[in-house]
């Protein structure tokens, strides 16, 4: 019995040592499931044959928070979605903006050592002219950097412009002239953009102000002491020929052309547009603007659209092939100029630092921003620290006296002219630019109810008789 019972504790210390040797642990289980996961969601894939070289790999603590490597600067660019950058000069604090048409909101400004003139956007490049200093600026749109420096020298620059070959530079020659009122020279400079140099002179005998373009001419606008004359040059032939009974305009011009003729603003006619025969410089057309308040000041075109910028503040949009007006789009008083960026169009004031843009497809303004500093409006208010006398019997008070150096006035925005002598019939001798500066020769002279003083222009050198203003503005203030 005994052995029995022997033999029976053996056979169960038997099969529990073999039963504790076959199965595995909790923990063993667990990594048998976790194992047979892993490969049901990563399947083996067949071995790579060739050989790869590995670095040394680093494991991330999941804990810890990477910091960034720092990376060089890069200048904003937009891609294609995101709207066109708009170059604007600044002439509050004489430096180029740059914008995002879809926001305006303001990306960069680059600074410009002198005075901005003309802001275009060709052959893939910016161009700006300093007419302080006399230098075209190339700067790269992508970059945001200037990369070329053209001086002109002793030409003053007037304008800018382009067409499909060359910049073109209206310029005015700075040599000493023999009477201070005689008519300056001048004529264009041609650039290359591929070399950046100046390659032609095209001596048009007047400084030049504006161009316009179509497929065989160029119409170049002449400025003299007295009046604008519409010159043309033949691309083929390089003949320089002069309008004729409608090529030469006295006061504030501007002109548009295409392959249809050239149009033609000037403050004489200040509710008319003419148009001009592409050939014949004969009057073709005009289009009435005395529905709209105000006179018209610039204008810009493509195609078969004119837009027309009035003094008084808004945008009118005529379409060429009808003579019919599209839109009135309202802006500022104090916007001078018009120009295009990708597909809208833009209105600059110099005054209060703002641009205004107009979005063509919509016909309507869209966003206004600014480009600088404000200025303080432009109103015609008394300093109290400026003296006010009352010199011409039942006329508005001045605040001139010889010895004294004023500036024309900038609003409204016309140019002062010079005549011969104090009076409306005086003969025209020339005019001082808004925001020129004079010197206060002699005076006053009272006379057709204006206050008339003799001035020096600080920049021409141009001597004669100026009014001081009216009852509700004065164009000369100190």
């Amino acid at each position: 019995m005994k052995n029995k019972s022997r033999l029976l504790l053996i056979s169960i210390l038997i099969i529990t040592t073999l039963l504790s040797g076959c199965l595995p642990s909790v923990s063993e289980t667990v990594n048998i499931v976790q194992s047979q996961t892993a490969l049901a969601l990563n399947p083996i894939l067949p071995t790579d044959t060739s050989t790869v070289t590995r670095g040394p790999t680093k494991t991330q603590d999941p804990n810890s928070t990477m910091t960034p490597s720092p990376t060089a600067f890069q200048p904003p660019t937009l891609v294609v979605d995101s709207g066109v950058n708009v170059w604007v000069k600044n002439v509050v604090d004489e430096n180029i903006v740059v914008f995002n048409d879809l926001n305006m909101q303001q990306l960069m400004a680059i600074n410009i050592e002198g005075e901005i003139g003309d802001v275009i956007d060709a052959f893939g490049a910016i161009w700006v002219s300093d007419i302080l200093n006399q230098k075209i600026y190339r700067i790269d749109r992508n970059a945001f950097q200037i990369t070329n420096v053209i001086p002109t020298q002793t030409l003053k620059i007037k304008s800018l412009s382009y067409d499909d070959n060359y910049i073109w530079v209206g310029v005015q020659e700075t040599d000493t002239l023999p009477d201070i009122n005689a008519s300056p020279f001048g004529g264009i400079l041609q650039i290359d953009p591929a070399t950046n140099e100046i390659v032609n002179y095209i001596d048009m005998q007047s400084p030049i102000v504006e161009f316009a373009f179509s497929d065989t001419k160029v119409w170049a606008l002449a400025e003299t002491n007295e009046y604008y004359t519409i010159k043309t040059i033949d691309f083929d032939t390089r003949e320089i020929t002069e309008g004729g009974q409608y090529g030469i305009w006295q006061g504030h011009t501007r002109i548009f052309g295409n392959n249809q003729g050239v149009w033609v603003i000037n403050e004489n006619m200040p509710d008319t547009i003419m148009h001009l025969d592409h050939t014949t410089d004969v009057l073709l057309s005009t289009i009435d603007m005395s529905r709209y308040p105000g006179a018209a000041y610039d204008m810009i075109g493509v195609d078969n659209t004119l837009w027309i910028l009035l003094d008084q503040g808004s945008v009118v949009r005529v379409d060429l092939q009808y003579n019919t007006t599209l839109s009135v789009i309202p802006v500022s008083r104090y916007c001078k100029e018009l120009f295009f960026a990708g597909d809208n169009v833009y209105s600059l004031s110099h005054h209060d630092g703002k641009v205004y843009q107009i979005l063509a497809d919509q016909n309507r303004l869209g966003a206004v921003s600014i480009t600088g500093s404000r200025l303080p409006t432009p109103t015609p208010t008394i300093n109290p620290d400026i003296v006010e006398e009352v010199v011409c019997e039942g006329e508005f008070v001045s605040r001139l006296s010889v010895g004294m150096e004023a500036r024309v006035s900038e609003y409204p925005p016309y140019a002062n002219r010079v005549r011969s002598k104090p009076e409306k019939d005086g003969s025209i001798i020339g005019y001082i630019d808004p925001g020129e500066k004079v010197e206060i020769l002699e005076g006053p002279n009272c006379s057709d109810e204006w206050v008339w003083w003799k001035v020096k222009s600080v920049e021409t050198g141009i001597i004669g008789w100026t009014a001081e203003g009216d009852d509700d503005v004065y164009w000369l203030t100190p």
